[in-house]
């Protein structure tokens, strides 16, 4: 059973099924390859991330000048020391994200 296995297994590559027309660059399957590289996704995920990055960065800035304004209400106050933290947890979500995925991408 094992043999028949790796017979299949090393003439897989070599299957021609009729019908299967493959334009372009194929793979070792057959099927028809993609334009997609690992630099298009991983420019597309630096876009995103520093969306995101600047997105937090904008609430941190706000909550700030929310927490400076707030006028001794201690309501605002913790309001706006909340919306820091969370803010601050985003992006390091975010630049943890991006450190992951570029990782990966550029080692697989």
């Amino acid at each position: 059973m094992i043999s028949l296995l790796r017979q299949f297994a090393a003439n897989s590559s070599r299957v021609n099924i009729p019908g299967n027309q493959c334009s372009g660059t194929c793979s070792d399957t057959g099927l028809p390859g993609s334009a997609v590289t690992n630099g298009t996704i991983s420019n597309l995920l630096q876009i995103a991330f520093g969306i995101i990055g600047a997105v937090a960065v904008l609430y941190i800035v706000i909550a700030a000048l929310q927490l400076i304004t707030s006028g001794g209400n201690p309501e605002s106050a913790k309001k706006a020391r909340e919306t820091i933290i969370y803010a601050v947890i985003g992006l390091i979500v975010a630049v943890s994200a991006e450190a992951i995925v570029t990782f990966f991408l550029n080692n697989l």
